[in-house]
């Protein structure tokens, strides 16, 4: 987009990871731990309520799965109760991002979503959630809704690294088909971890920045 603006060459800065050693693998909880962490902010929450939903039809002759939201954000009493009233729901407020790893290495998984409301969909069409590196670096299979042009969705889409879901229909079935699947999880998990590791290590971005520097250097001293 700013290439077309300016006429000038661009380049992405990705968010970095440690990629050095895949985590620790675990059974999977019973029932099994969907975590979401991050805002619910900027009409995500209505995202939620949509998984908060599919979990209610999901969960209705025994609890397989529930979801576990961390967020800064407020919760209005009508937001909890909304929530609360699938039943497949706990609210954990407020962490330290210190504590943000531990919390995804005990999850089985780990949940993103965008808004379907029109102004934030235009506000965020290409907005890369920075946790989603955070998920990967997780090596958790990674579920999502949202817009399908949304960046976030794109990108786990498009790179296979994620189930994405764009309506709620998709999301009951989908959901449904990875929560009855689970044996599938740490094969999607370590996926999604090599994929992160060979994007978005540390060490490889960096020196890819430096080199990047070292370009814009010799050509304004050509200049």
């Amino acid at each position: 987009v700013y290439k077309k603006i300016y006429n000038l060459d661009f380049d992405i800065l990705y968010k970095t990871g440690d990629f050095t050693n895949f985590p620790q693998t675990h059974s999977p909880n019973i029932p099994l731990k969907l975590i979401y962490t991050g805002n619910i902010i900027y009409g995500r929450i209505h995202s939620l309520f949509s998984i908060a939903d599919a979990l209610k039809v999901i969960n209705s002759e025994g609890v397989k799965a529930k979801l576990y939201l961390y967020t800064a954000n407020e919760i209005t009493p009508e937001v909890k109760q909304r929530l609360k009233s699938s039943e497949s729901v706990e609210i954990m407020g407020k962490v330290p991002y210190s504590q943000i790893p531990e919390i995804l290495n005990d999850g089985d998984i780990l949940i993103h979503v965008e808004s379907f409301e029109k102004q934030q969909m235009l506000a965020t069409s290409l907005s890369f959630s920075t946790k989603i590196v955070d998920y990967l670096e997780a090596g958790k299979s990674i579920f999502a809704m949202g817009w399908k042009e949304a960046a976030s969705i794109k990108y786990l889409h498009d790179n296979g690294i994620g189930i994405t879901a764009n309506t709620s229909e998709e999301v009951l079935d989908r959901l449904r088909d990875l929560i009855d699947h689970t044996e599938s999880l740490n094969e999607k998990g370590l996926k999604a971890w090599n994929f992160g590791k060979e994007k978005h290590n540390k060490n490889e971005v960096l020196k890819k920045f430096e080199s990047d520097m070292e370009m814009v250097k010799t050509k304004d001293a050509i200049v």
